[in-house]
């Protein structure tokens, strides 16, 4: 079956803090203006349930995020992401655009072949198990407010910057190659299908590709605050926790992360 996969910048509004620069990109206080792009970076993500816990770690270098988990027969999966920040100082506001590639495996998926009969309803033969190898990109809009607090109110080392998120936008395009299970034959998708589970025993026809768009508008109920530990020139590091709880019926479960990131100005 699928295997789930927690991308970083899924679970946990990642901030920025910046400045706006002279020609020689030097960092100068009171501004918080262009583009960025985050260039390094390390998160370690704890959940907690029924008092076991399970750690997650994600390493980021600008291009790729390779994710660590820390569960017994588990393997590191590296993907490639891009993250790039755009601030206007003016409006108060800025956009984060997150593109990541994520690949994935279904294995041992029992497939079909149909029939109709002579009622006009159809029949569904069981043919053998496919492999099937997924390829997502995903594109991710968030757009918001900022402000600034701490110190002076001017951006420099000890400030922090609230990032409050107004709308989040993602459209995911996935593609699908077929093999006979266990092999690397290819398998013919033409009138072939698998079970779509849920309500009733439903089958659908094999698929080639997909594309899902979802998006969320309104003012968040929580901001991401952003600690800047560090401020030079052309370079920012931010470092911000962040913490959820949920219950559902007698079982609790809890979220932290911590995370530590550069930010290098373009």
């Amino acid at each position: 079956m699928r295997t789930i996969k927690t991308s970083l910048f899924a679970i946990t509004a990642i901030a920025f803090l910046a400045t706006a620069t002279s020609c020689k990109k030097t960092v100068t206080p009171k501004k918080l203006d262009g583009e960025w792009k985050v260039t390094s970076g390390k998160t370690i993500y704890n959940s907690t349930n029924s008092g076991t816990t399970t750690t997650t770690t994600y390493e980021f270098d600008g291009e790729k995020e390779k994710i660590t988990y820390s569960y017994v027969g588990s393997v590191p999966v590296t993907n490639d992401k891009t993250v790039s920040f755009s601030f206007d100082k003016k409006a108060g506001t800025y956009t984060k655009v997150t593109v990541a590639t994520e690949n994935d495996k279904d294995e041992d998926v029992s497939f079909y072949s149909r029939a109709q009969n002579i009622s006009g309803n159809y029949t569904y033969n069981f043919e053998g198990y496919f492999d099937r190898i997924i390829k997502e990109v995903s594109t991710t809009t968030e757009k918001g407010t900022f402000t600034i607090t701490g110190g002076t109110g001017e951006i420099e080392k000890n400030t922090q910057i609230v990032l409050t998120e107004t709308s989040n936008v993602s459209d995911a395009n996935s593609t699908f190659t077929y093999f006979v299970a266990g092999g690397s034959t290819p398998l013919t998708i033409t009138d072939r299908y698998e079970q779509s589970y849920g309500s009733g025993n439903n089958y659908k026809a094999l698929e080639a590709s997909s594309s899902l768009t979802s998006s969320n508008t309104g003012l968040s109920s929580t901001a991401t605050i952003l600690n800047v530990s560090s401020l030079k020139k052309g370079v920012m590091e931010v470092n911000f926790t962040n913490s959820n709880t949920y219950v559902s019926g007698a079982t609790t479960t809890s979220y932290t992360s911590e995370s530590n990131w550069t930010l290098t100005e373009q």
